[in-house]
């Protein structure tokens, strides 16, 4: 690890590269609002890219993440190893300081999740494909939660589920459909798959999204349907703006 930050943050070479991007969310149900921000630093490790090629490189990168709803913040520190541009293998550690007594969806009389602290380990894989006009990104992560109090089982507000009492592994798929039909614009489907190892429950949702991408700028928003852990499905709204102020090695 002390060998990955050394080369990571004193090299000098000019394939290293800042990024710096922020991004907000607002989903109607289950009611989740934030603003987050990261910042990162890295380098390539090999490079053939060119016209119509672009994506031919590797890489790998460190990043500082922060977030926050208000009475929510989280932090995460993350390493990546990226053996093609399109192929993103990635290790975090982070924790979230809840300051609230309630959450959307919990009943925090019952359940961890008022004045309490959660933190977590993951590991995780990304990837993208183009094929012509269609595009495809997925995000698949595995996170071992710890919350600070053990005496009952916890709330997740990352997937609104609900995990065994002392720790859980929450299991996340994030897939991404789209059809660019204009060099902004594109349409297509999102959809977020959740589930809990220990204290079996999951949450699944589905989004019809509009896109537009300009300059350094993205934005996403369209209705879906959230079936959450109680077997019940509720209509649904998401919107995400994104500004991308330098994208550094990464790809996406």
């Amino acid at each position: 690890m002390k060998w990955l930050l050394l080369f990571l943050f004193s090299s000098s070479s000019a394939f290293a590269q800042l990024d710096y991007s922020a991004e907000t969310l607002f989903r109607h149900h289950p009611l989740a609002v934030f603003l987050k921000g990261q910042v990162g630093y890295g380098v390539k490790i090999w490079d053939k890219s060119g016209p119509q090629k672009e994506f031919l490189y590797g890489y790998t990168r460190a990043a500082l993440m922060a977030q926050t709803s208000g009475t929510l913040q989280s932090y995460n520190l993350e390493f990546h190893l990226a053996p093609i541009s399109i192929f993103d293998l990635y290790v975090g550690t982070g924790s979230v300081i809840r300051m609230s007594n309630s959450l959307p969806t919990f009943d925090c009389d019952q359940v961890v999740c008022k004045d309490s602290n959660l933190s977590r380990q993951y590991i995780g894989v990304r990837n993208a494909m183009a094929f012509g006009p269609y595009y495809l990104m997925n995000d698949w992560r595995m996170t071992y939660q710890d919350p600070s109090k053990n005496d009952r089982v916890f709330a997740d507000e990352l997937s609104s589920l609900l995990g065994s009492a002392g720790r859980d592994i929450l299991t996340q798929d994030t897939a991404l459909i789209g059809y660019k039909f204009d060099p902004e614009y594109s349409v297509g489907v999102l959809n977020q798959y959740n589930v809990m190892k220990n204290f079996a429950n999951s949450t699944n949702m589905a989004v019809l999204f509009a896109r537009r991408e300009w300059k350094e700028w993205s934005a996403l928003l369209g209705p879906g349907m959230h079936h959450d852990r109680n077997n019940h499905t509720h209509p649904t709204f998401l919107f995400n703006l994104k500004w991308t102020g330098n994208k550094g090695v990464t790809l996406f």
